[in-house]
């Protein structure tokens, strides 16, 4: 007999233009083991046949809850947080469109929060080829790891600063999503989930971690996999992070240094991929290279020098953006007559 008793997982999709992925996403949810779940997906106004697909299968299955943006937001994460606003599910897991997850993996990760009392339980993120099933050589965390491990929100944060020793999707309890929208600050573009990630890790009292697996694939067409202005966006989103870091662990600890050495290293990549873009419109390179200025601006140099190594003139990077743009400039030029 129907009930009218909330399901005890929502696992909430965002899609935009994900018709060549997004039945494969669905279908991993709709195979799971664990049936007591809703899946609820925010379309973000797409122009393919994203939005005829998920209709097709939420009328197949009246768990599938399906929602559209009244228009174009720009990124995942709107739509995400749109679907978390709609889930009534004590416990919420995400899933993107052109992802998808092995059928006992809301399952395991169940049972692992009932053994634990964790606020958060995480699995594994498997790299798989854009066929979806070919390995792509990572996983995260790594096989070596330690998945019996119970850390406070504190330390598993500790974790994703610098490198992504772990990741930070998995089962979450809606009340971490709440208490993180006190302390979100206003939408910073395509990776926003990565702020939003840590505090969500912040906010939790106890960690867990165990094997269920998450299929992350790399997609050829996906914006961080192209050049598109909003990749700059993750510039803001490092500054951001930065403050977070420093409010948390203090200025002076650990990760505030490898947080400065991630700033630095987003400088450095996207002053590449700027100088290394052809033909952009002067108006787009110059509105980039402020965002590029305000970073160089924002970078703890003191800090940072240490780690620079021996590349060449690496002492005279904080002295004057333009002798850094130079520097910049002059070493891939380096690079490309070399490959002549």
């Amino acid at each position: 007999m129907a009930t009218n008793n909330p399901p005890k997982i929502s696992v909430v999709m965002p899609a935009y233009n994900a018709e060549r992925f997004i039945a494969e996403a669905i279908g991993s949810v709709m195979a799971q083991t664990f049936a007591d779940w809703e899946l609820v997906i925010v379309d973000d106004q797409s122009t393919d046949h994203t939005w005829e697909i998920i209709q097709r299968h939420a009328r197949k299955d009246p768990r599938i809850k399906p929602c559209r943006m009244p228009q174009n937001s720009g990124s995942a994460y709107r739509p995400r947080l749109k679907a978390v606003e709609l889930a009534q599910a004590e416990w919420i897991v995400a899933l993107d469109a052109d992802d998808h997850i092995e059928e006992q993996d809301l399952e395991k990760m169940l049972a692992r929060q009932r053994e634990t009392d964790a606020d958060i339980v995480l699995q594994q993120l498997v790299a798989v080829a854009e066929d979806g099933q070919s390995p792509a050589g990572w996983e995260c965390p790594a096989a070596g790891f330690n998945f019996d491990a119970i850390l406070t929100g504190k330390e598993a944060c500790s974790l994703t600063i610098g490198e992504w020793t772990i990741n930070g999707n998995g089962l979450t309890c809606r009340r971490l999503y709440q208490e993180a929208s006190r302390h979100q600050t206003a939408d910073i573009g395509i990776n926003s989930d990565e702020y939003l990630t840590r505090l969500l890790l912040l906010a939790a009292g106890k960690v867990a971690f165990c094997k269920a697996r998450y299929f992350y694939r790399q997609n050829a067409q996906s914006i961080t996999r192209k050049f598109s202005t909003k990749r700059f966006d993750s510039l803001r989103t490092d500054q951001d992070l930065k403050t977070l870091v420093r409010q948390h662990y203090g200025p002076h600890s650990n990760e505030a240094c490898r947080m400065a050495v991630q700033q630095w290293n987003g400088l450095l990549y996207h002053s590449l991929l700027l100088y290394e873009t052809p033909n952009l419109p002067k108006g787009t390179r110059k509105a980039l290279e402020q965002q590029l200025l305000k970073t160089w601006e924002d970078i703890d140099w003191k800090t940072v020098e240490p780690h620079l190594g021996h590349r060449p003139f690496s002492h005279l990077l904080a002295l004057d953006f333009r002798l850094y743009k130079a520097i910049v400039k002059g070493w891939l030029l380096a690079k490309r007559i070399k490959r002549q």
